[in-house]
């Protein structure tokens, strides 16, 4: 059997029974978001509002969580778990929304290049050739600007920031050896 075909049967096995991040669609179902084809396998990337909903649900039970004085480290690992998957499926939203913007605005330039260069090309006088330049330059701006300003309606919140270590922990664990103040080698510095 080839590893292909042993990766596709694992997932399938993980989908089917339910376990995992991956989960089978039932056949009434519709699925949510955006059809991805990423190295060979289907992905569903969450509309924008979807993903950023799900975060932030996520990161509020993992900060409730965290603050909980009585919640076991496992808990607060689960949601902090759950908050980063979060997170990354609006990352993958965001960058999927991205490439539709950032197509749009290859085109414009490509429009603005297309006419710059037959309006260089028809120029016959020295103004003519500075009109043409001037517009290309008015093209490339407002090309950007629309970009940008699509690019803003799809901010990216912070990561959620893992628990801090809690407890003494292993006093001599940052050492070497256990030897304090001393190199890789064992010998004393300085």
């Amino acid at each position: 059997m080839n590893k292909k075909f042993l990766a596709l049967t694992a997932t399938t096995a993980i989908a089917v029974s339910g376990f995992g991040s991956v989960s089978a669609l039932a056949a009434t179902e519709q699925p949510v978001g955006n059809p991805v084809l990423i190295a060979g396998n289907a992905v569903m990337v969450q509309t924008y509002a979807d993903a950023l909903a799900a975060y932030n649900t996520a990161l509020a039970a993992y900060n409730t969580a965290a603050a909980d004085t009585t919640a076991t480290r496992a808990t607060i690992q689960a949601a902090f778990t759950n908050a980063r998957n979060a997170y990354n499926s609006l990352l993958r939203s965001i960058i999927f929304t991205r490439g539709s913007i950032d197509q749009t605005f290859r085109d414009a330039i490509r429009t603005a290049n297309t006419d710059y260069r037959a309006s260089r090309k028809a120029a016959t006088t020295a103004q003519a050739k500075i009109d043409a330049d001037n517009a290309y330059q008015v093209a490339v701006a407002a090309a950007s600007s629309a970009r940008d300003a699509e690019y803003a309606k799809y901010p990216a919140p912070a990561a959620p920031a893992p628990m801090p270590a809690t407890g003494a922990g292993n006093p001599g664990k940052g050492d070497k050896g256990g030897q304090a103040g001393a190199d890789q080698n064992g010998k004393k510095r300085g």
